[in-house]
């Protein structure tokens, strides 16, 4: 699955979708501890949140995003699970 880029999308957008993704984390934990690594479903999830594109430059469709709205989404995630922040 392949996420198609969001070219307006913010920081700020980005860190509102680690929060409201939180939830579901603990949910996934037994699951990621018992694979020793993230479940499909939140691959997918951080695929389509734009997380693996939050560093990439605009030009090669990535969000450029600051540093501080990357920081805050990778502790942002580990506050629902910690194992699964990690890996991201």
């Amino acid at each position: 699955m392949i996420a198609a880029p969001e070219p307006g999308l913010t920081g700020r957008e980005l860190v509102g979708r680690a929060v409201s993704m939180r939830p579901a984390l603990p949910e996934r934990q037994p699951e990621t501890e018992r694979l020793t690594h993230c479940p499909q479903a939140t691959h997918d999830d951080f695929l389509r949140a734009g997380f693996y594109r939050m560093l990439q430059p605009r030009g090669y469709g990535g969000y450029e995003c600051g540093l501080p709205a990357f920081y805050r989404v990778v502790t942002e995630i580990p506050r629902g699970c910690p194992s699964t922040g990690w890996a991201l």
